[in-house]
């Protein structure tokens, strides 16, 4: 039985190596040192996001022109449960987010991705765990990469959809 292979797409491998770059002996970097003038070419892609309480949701910061032309709407400035349905995709979300707060770790996701536009998608994500002013995770980083999976798959929106499918899902070091 042979392992599965897979790497990060280009995008994604350039703000891990920037956010390996900002570590110091190890330890996670701060979000005060990620300058995101430092990487233009991630930007559009690029998702700030804001645990609130010990994760029970997350709020929106910012918001890359790629992924807002994507979803059809800037979610910047708010919860996820308020940009999204209560159900699975909710569900998924909000647990891989949980999972980078609680293990301090980077973590790889794919899945389907249903968008308000009609349109059914393919989506992959870097998040990255950043620490405030002490040692616990504080701030999120990630990129969201999104593309369309063939040019005749209409679907539901989300919103009148209970159906997800989620791919490759790893912790990183």
């Amino acid at each position: 039985m042979s392992a599965i292979q897979w790497k990060l797409p280009e995008t994604l491998q350039l703000l891990y190596d920037y956010w390996q770059s900002k570590r110091r002996s190890g330890a996670l970097p701060r979000y005060a040192d990620i300058d995101v003038a430092e990487i233009p070419l991630v930007l559009p892609h690029l998702v700030l996001i804001e645990p609130i309480g010990n994760g029970g949701d997350f709020r929106y910061l910012y918001s890359g022109s790629t992924l807002i032309d994507a979803v059809g709407v800037d979610n910047t400035g708010r919860l996820m449960s308020e940009g999204l349905p209560a159900g699975p995709y909710l569900d998924y979300l909000l647990g891989i987010h949980r999972e980078v707060l609680t293990e301090g770790r980077p973590l790889f996701a794919e899945s389907s991705f249903r968008g308000p536009l009609l349109s059914d998608r393919w989506t992959s994500r870097l998040i990255l765990p950043t620490t405030g002013a002490g040692t616990a995770v504080g701030m999120l980083v990630l990129a969201q990469l999104v593309s369309q999976r063939s040019a005749d798959s209409a679907a539901r929106p989300y919103g009148q959809s209970a159906d997800f499918e989620e791919g490759v899902r790893v912790l990183l070091e």
